[in-house]
């Protein structure tokens, strides 16, 4: 089965830094599925999603595309790999009056999804 997108054993560190940005993470989004990565400022959230479209490269394992390791795509002309995508943290302090599932659907209603 060819999976949406599939993180095998994912990492990436940054300079400086004693810890992973991402610390051998692997998962499977299956096509049609609909995802979320909650989690606290700075566990790695948007590193893992900007490896996706090849803004940051993996310092090891492995992400495919429909089956297609993205570390061999073309990312000028592969459109999806150049889709963008939008975050929102959700926390407290941003939006007081509102819970995490009041403030997720708040988002989604700007979305795609029904």
């Amino acid at each position: 089965m060819v999976h949406a997108i599939d993180f095998q054993d994912v990492a990436k560190a940054f300079r400086g830094s004693a810890l992973n940005a991402v610390d051998h993470v692997s998962f499977t989004v299956a096509e049609g599925e609909f995802v979320t990565i909650l989690g606290s400022s700075g566990c790695g959230k948007t590193t893992l999603l900007k490896m996706v479209n090849r803004l940051y490269e993996p310092d090891s394992g492995k992400i495919t595309l429909f089956g297609e390791d993205i570390s061999r795509a073309d990312v000028v002309r592969n459109s999806l790999l150049n889709r963008t995508y939008v975050y929102q943290i959700f926390d407290g302090r941003r939006m007081p009056s509102r819970n995490k599932l009041i403030a997720i659907a708040f988002g989604m209603q700007f979305s795609y999804f029904p």
